[in-house]
């Protein structure tokens, strides 16, 4: 039996191109595409084609972009998405935002360029602010059409191009320099086909405000890094909480950057590590070490591979030879603090204690470079100790995880200082930290 007629207010078959697109499938694309490819500026389109993907969910425009290019590129995320296959897809891009909260409220521009960079991609982001060059940007469009391992994505305002919606994410399939067009790759299909869009059309309209940031949106140049993805830790998700920075982390990231700043007394200069782990043990008090385990995470250990096993492994053993982490061994209470992972496939398993933990936020930490400041100390210090440990799976570790660290203190920033930090203060009362095994 046929079903009955579908709610129009509710739903929708597709929506029509506005005047300002052109359908890549129509006669006119199809003669825009041939003279582009013959004029080769189509060389970065058949990668992201063999990739295109339809986004899942109405907000998830800015992972499934991400998805494309990352399954482009080529880049190896180093974990199983199904059987034995790793491959990337939208439910393993969870560091920096929860997944259930991009699901509910999108991706801003800081943040896809977080989770691009915890990802492994090298990222060149350019706000399309006053300051931003439209024809720099037509510069970058016309060199990365030309070349296969490079992509740029665009974050816009939909009503810039007469579309409905408002912000969107989608990368940039080629151009047609005759015409001054970009093919907008758009993710979202059920929605818009992929078109070509005036590329002075396209900087104005990611000129346009992001009323979540009070920032303008822009553009991302992204390219597979020649880094290993992280081995064991990462970010915790739960830095955001409700698709904004946790409060508690922004005011213990605060309270940490100013016991850093502090100049270093020169009767007390040998203990600054001892003295940097007191400082920071009562931070962490606060929250009974429950702030430790919102910072530095650890992958899932079911479905690894033997070589990521050893890799672990030996990631474990060169983080444990470190005089930091000796000291920190030395300061710290003897305790399990995550005893439902074992990091090792034989007995005895290697099981993770706050020692790690504590051990990696210093190696990771964005230190304040203030002359004779304790952030300056501890910088030099790290940097020392990375360098003679001689492994390169930690200094890549420490490596990323900084870099991951990075974007979400500067993500931060912005939310700290923008309009919507009334939202934030009334979400903080929400906020709830994940429970861990004691």
């Amino acid at each position: 039996m046929a079903s009955g007629p579908l709610n129009p207010k509710a739903h929708f078959y597709r929506r029509p191109l506005p005047m300002k697109c052109i359908s890549f499938c129509s006669p006119e694309g199809k003669a825009i595409f041939k003279e582009a490819l013959d004029d080769g500026f189509m060389e970065n389109y058949f990668a992201l084609a063999a990739q295109f993907r339809t986004q899942d969910e109405p907000a998830f425009c800015a992972l499934s972009t991400l998805v494309m290019v990352l399954n482009a590129l080529e880049v190896d995320p180093g974990k199983v998405w199904k059987g034995p296959w790793r491959w990337y897809h939208e439910n393993m891009l969870d560091c920096c935002v929860p997944i259930d909260i991009i699901a509910k409220s999108g991706l801003t521009f800081d943040q896809f360029s977080c989770l691009a960079i915890c990802n492994t991609l090298t990222v060149n982001a350019v706000r399309v602010n006053d300051e931003a060059s439209e024809e720099q940007f037509r510069k970058e469009v016309k060199r990365v059409s030309l070349i296969a391992d490079e992509v740029i994505v665009a974050s816009y305002s939909r009503q810039a191009l007469g579309q409905t919606g408002s912000g969107h994410f989608s990368p940039i399939g080629g151009y047609h320099p005759g015409r001054d067009l970009v093919l907008i790759m758009d993710v979202a299909r059920f929605k818009y086909p992929p078109h070509w869009v005036s590329l002075s059309l396209l900087f104005e309209a990611m000129k346009l405000i992001d009323q979540d940031t009070g920032k303008p949106r822009g553009y991302m140049r992204l390219l597979k890094s020649r880094t290993l993805p992280t081995i064991l830790f990462r970010l915790n998700s739960f830095l955001c909480v409700t698709g904004f920075p946790s409060t508690r982390f922004i005011k213990f990231s605060n309270d940490w950057n100013l016991v850093l700043s502090t100049s270093v007394d020169s009767q007390v200069s040998s203990k600054v590590l001892e003295i940097c782990i007191s400082q920071l043990l009562k931070l962490l008090n606060t929250e009974k070490m429950k702030m430790i385990i919102t910072l530095i995470d650890v992958i899932k250990m079911s479905s690894i591979s033997d070589e990521h096993r050893e890799a672990i492994q030996q990631t474990v053993v060169a983080l444990e030879e470190l005089p930091i982490f000796q000291t920190v061994k030395r300061c710290v209470p003897d305790k399990v603090t995550n005893d439902g992972e074992s990091v090792e496939k034989t007995e005895p398993a290697i099981r993770l204690q706050d020692w790690h933990y504590i051990s990696m936020l210093l190696l990771i930490w964005p230190y304040n470079k203030a002359k004779d400041s304790y952030g300056r100390t501890m910088e030099e210090m790290v940097k020392d100790q990375l360098e003679k440990s001689k492994s390169e799976l930690l200094q890549n570790e420490a490596r990323l995880i900084q870099q991951q660290m990075i974007s979400v203190l500067d993500y931060a920033v912005i939310y700290s200082h923008c309009p919507c930090q009334e939202k934030v203060s009334r979400l903080a009362s929400q906020e709830s930290l994940p429970q861990i095994a004691t």
